[in-house]
């Protein structure tokens, strides 16, 4: 092989791999930003190390969360169970259920209890 090939080569070579590392470049800007998990509580047992950890609640941007499902979750921050809320809003229990399961897919949350903990934050931040 000549010298003149192998610069060529090279010189081919060096500009596509920019323009790969460009187009990898606009990939990843075009990802959401990615949050920070907050460590909630770590300790260890039977020699295994553990961390629980919980995703952030954006507390500046809230959920459109209905009216109802907003008067579900004050109820059940209040400490009613899903039969005690069913029963002062006068629908069924399912209803009740739906309608946390929604107000949590809205907010983001995985369970009751991180429902409630991110309704307070967004009612305390309003």
């Amino acid at each position: 092989m000549s010298e003149d090939s192998v610069e060529n080569l090279e010189s081919v070579s060096l500009e596509r791999l920019t323009t790969e590392g460009r187009q990898l470049q606009r990939a990843s800007d075009a990802r959401p930003a990615r949050q920070r998990w907050t460590l909630v509580e770590q300790f260890e047992c039977d020699g295994f190390h553990y961390r629980v950890s919980r995703r952030p609640i954006d507390a500046t941007v809230g959920p459109r969360l209905t009216t109802r499902e907003k008067e579900v979750l004050r109820y059940a921050h209040s400490g009613y169970n899903n039969k005690l809320i069913a029963n002062a809003l006068g629908v069924a229990p399912s209803t009740v259920g739906v309608l946390l399961f929604r107000a949590a897919t809205k907010i983001g949350a995985r369970s009751r209890q991180e429902l409630l903990r991110a309704y307070a934050l967004l009612e305390r931040n309003k």
